[in-house]
């Protein structure tokens, strides 16, 4: 067990390492407002097609948000390596993705801080807590 968590912790270094290198911060704020509005709208909209789902086959809502919470991520490696390799890293269709992308790998963390929130009874008070 603790070899697999060697290696998947060198699978992160290596994978943050390479879209470091195909991404800065300068390219980063011409897509911004775009890349942000874009993978806000894309988790929100997941989240509430799933829930309604849910809700419409008699499941609970807070199943269907929890499941499109977490569809609405995509793969950042799967993603930036199609890219390397068609050459888009530089044109605004991938910097805009990447922006997207780099955008949902940070939400991930409050998405995690929603967890308790939706399966539990603590209230939206408690979930407020729970992200802060």
């Amino acid at each position: 067990m603790v070899q697999v968590e060697t290696f998947a912790q060198f699978g992160v270094v290596f994978l943050l390492f390479a879209l470091g290198l195909e991404f800065s911060l300068p390219k980063l704020r011409v897509v911004g407002p775009v890349a942000v509005l874009g993978g806000v709208l894309q988790i929100a909209l997941f989240m509430f097609l799933c829930g309604l789902t849910a809700a419409l086959c008699g499941a609970k809502l807070s199943e269907g948000v929890f499941v499109g919470t977490f569809l609405s991520m995509s793969s950042t490696a799967v993603v930036s390596k199609f890219l390397v390799e068609k050459g888009s890293t530089n044109a605004l269709h991938g910097q805009v993705t990447i922006g997207t992308l780099i955008l949902q790998d940070c939400a991930v963390g409050l998405l995690f801080a929603l967890i308790p929130v939706l399966g539990g009874s603590s209230g939206i008070f408690g979930g407020m807590m729970s992200m802060g």
